[in-house]
């Protein structure tokens, strides 16, 4: 299997989509109402169109589910971090079909989108000196637009001024366009409340209900596949620990984004006081790529097939269990 997409035929690219589709008739049940108590303004908007036709909210899930796959799989091969194969979509498209919740409409698959393209924009600050400030201010940018869906995803700009330390010497004024590239959405998004007196409403309803929203823990069952999933990010882990030598200068650089990217996300995950499933969609951005890299360039082909094959049983099976 890894070598069927380890390939860049055409056939590969055609599969990516019929995998998505599969696992979403698999798992295809009646759309419920979304509900919106709490929701941030974007995501609300979106939301109530959604209520009204509720045919397309899975619809909609998968198309972005699809697209983000090709996105993530875009930045992997563009930065190097693979060759040019469609493994690393095969893989999240794997994650995030792997429980119905993630599928469905929520602020979390559509703030995935915008931060696929600051993650783009990130790494970007290496590779182009000469549009560097239209990076910076992207990258911030996109993660403000994805925090309107969902707040938590503001959490990641740490990451973003992090990245500017790791990949280029930086300074003052890139500091502050990074920060007023997130700031930007926010204070459109104040002066439209402001201007019809309803900043109470801005705070109270989308802020609020992220401390009184009903909790949802994972379940026992998906508990053993984040086990098999975390079971090869270590796996990942060590084989970079020990090859470090092996990657050139940049890709070590590119890894140190991906890692804190991981580890601010874990831990903002623990501290949030609504715990949601849907949450894991995030964390599943960095760890598709650690998974895909670890499977590609690992030695031992065989057991690199058994933790493929493993990883898609369980997908399998919990959408059945």
């Amino acid at each position: 299997m890894i070598k069927f997409f380890s390939s860049s035929h055409t056939i590969t690219l055609i599969f990516i989509p019929l995998v998505a589709v599969i696992l979403f008739l698999l798992s295809f049940t009646q759309p419920a109402e979304i509900n919106i108590s709490g929701a941030m303004p974007f995501f609300e908007v979106s939301a109530k169109f959604i209520n009204v036709f509720k045919i397309i909210s899975m619809l909609t899930g998968i198309i972005l589910i699809i697209a983000q796959a090709l996105i993530i799989n875009n930045i992997a091969t563009n930065f190097e971090f693979l060759r040019n194969n469609y493994l690393t979509a095969f893989i999240y498209i794997l994650l995030l079909c792997s429980n119905n919740e993630f599928m469905n409409f929520n602020p979390v698959i559509i703030a995935n989108l915008f931060i696929l393209l600051a993650l783009n924009s990130t790494l970007l600050f290496f590779e182009k000196e000469e549009s560097s400030d239209k990076n910076i201010f992207n990258s911030s940018f996109f993660i403000s637009i994805a925090s309107l869906f969902y707040f938590p995803s503001a959490f990641i700009l740490p990451v973003t001024f992090m990245s500017l330390i790791i990949l280029r010497s930086t300074n003052f004024r890139e500091m502050f366009i990074l920060l007023s590239g997130f700031l930007l959405p926010y204070c459109f998004m104040l002066t439209y409340y402001f201007w019809f007196d309803k900043l109470g409403y801005f705070f109270n309803s989308h802020f609020s209900g992220m401390l009184t929203s009903k909790i949802h823990f994972i379940t026992d069952n998906y508990f053993i596949f984040v086990l098999i999933i975390a079971f090869i990010i270590i796996l990942s882990w060590i084989k970079k620990i020990t090859g470090v030598t092996e990657y050139i200068i940049k890709l070590r650089k590119f890894h140190s984004i991906l890692i804190w990217f991981f580890l601010f996300l874990i831990v903002t995950f623990l501290f949030l006081d609504k715990k949601s499933m849907t949450h894991l969609t995030l964390i599943y951005i960095p760890v598709t790529i650690f998974i895909s890299k670890y499977l590609i360039e690992s030695k031992n082909k065989v057991f690199a097939e058994i933790l493929l094959w493993m990883v898609v049983a369980g997908v399998v099976v919990f959408k059945f269990v």
